[in-house]
């Protein structure tokens, strides 16, 4: 789910291994998240489903880290 940025970005040495570890929890938590979603909308059919995603959604993505990255992304810049 997450893409690991390109190799020429990354420092060597322990930042490497701590982004490492970053993308891999990343990764296992959506990966929960997302199971959580798809179960939710089994359970209580497809409107309460998709309100329940719409929330998690939401929760996961109502950060300073998000808004700081679509601001430099936008601006063609490092995050900060």
């Amino acid at each position: 789910m997450f893409n690991r940025p390109p190799a020429h970005e990354i420092p060597d040495g322990p930042t490497d291994q701590f982004l490492d570890d970053t993308f891999k929890t990343a990764t296992a938590i959506a990966a929960m998240v997302n199971k959580e979603m798809v179960n939710a909308e089994f359970e209580t059919g497809l409107l309460w489903g998709i309100y329940a995603e719409w929330q998690v959604f939401q929760g996961l993505t109502a950060t300073e880290d998000k808004a700081e990255g679509i601001a430099s992304l936008c601006e063609k810049r490092r995050a900060s």
